[in-house]
């Protein structure tokens, strides 16, 4: 919702105006193995560009492809970015990130670059990983200010386990099961939604470090705003089904 929708607008965009598009992107095949063999499908016939699965006229090129992480890092450190400066502060970033024991490689011969275990960076909230490499790695990296962080996503990521936290159906009102029969769970409860951002309030005043904003706020209670009176109209609804049945 937040990068490919909107990247996508402005593809469909371009691509209706000029007739046709190349979508540049920075995928490589030494990521992983199951990047290697997902690019490695689609190049299947010789061809150096593959159609786009969701825009017509549009075909994606990965002038990166080939790369490896070694040589990734080497071109960053020999180039300058086009904002100034150089790329070493991006470099000390992911070595952090690995609790200071990434090498900068400049040859195969070397150990390892930072690419090959480097941990993701996304939200420091994000629960889709088990652990937050990146932010326990600049934790062990000497950045301790950074621990209530980490603890406070670790608690959500608890939070979100326990099903008593969680709705039984989702936000759309479907209910849904895995493949074993148990349920797939719904969002937080409105009761843990709010301990969440009371915990957060409280953890930006422990640190001093500004983690949510006003206007971020005001549109979180906008949503509650919304998800109760939803709620509530799904409530009355079955209880006025159940009457009827019972009738």
């Amino acid at each position: 919702r937040m990068k490919i929708a909107p990247t996508n607008r402005i593809i469909q965009q371009v691509t209706a105006e000029k007739g046709k598009s190349v979508l540049l992107v920075g995928t490589r095949k030494s990521e992983s193995a199951s990047r290697r063999r997902r690019m490695e499908n689609y190049a299947k016939g010789g061809k150096r560009m593959n159609a786009h699965n969701q825009i017509d006229g549009c075909r994606i090129f990965s002038p990166l492809a080939e790369l490896t992480d070694s040589e990734v890092w080497a071109i960053l450190l020999q180039s300058r970015p086009p904002w100034g400066s150089t790329h070493r502060n991006l470099i000390t970033l992911y070595r952090n990130a690995q609790s200071g024991e990434c090498p900068l490689v400049l040859s195969k011969a070397d150990a390892p670059s930072c690419g090959s275990t480097s941990p993701r960076f996304g939200c420091w909230t994000c629960t889709v990983v088990a652990k937050d490499r990146s932010l326990a790695g600049l934790v062990d990296s000497g950045f301790d200010e950074l621990e209530p962080l980490l603890s406070f996503r670790d608690w959500i990521l608890e939070l979100r386990e326990d099903a008593k936290n969680r709705m039984a159906a989702r936000r759309d009102g479907s209910t849904k099961k895995r493949a074993d029969g148990s349920p797939v769970l719904g969002p937080f409860t409105m009761k843990v939604r709010r301990l969440i951002l009371g915990r957060l309030k409280a953890l930006e005043k422990e640190t001093g470090m500004d983690l949510i904003s006003p206007a971020e706020e005001a549109v979180i209670e906008d949503v509650w705003w919304r998800d109760k009176l939803q709620y509530d109209a799904r409530d009355a609804l079955n209880r006025e089904v159940g009457a009827v049945a019972a009738a």
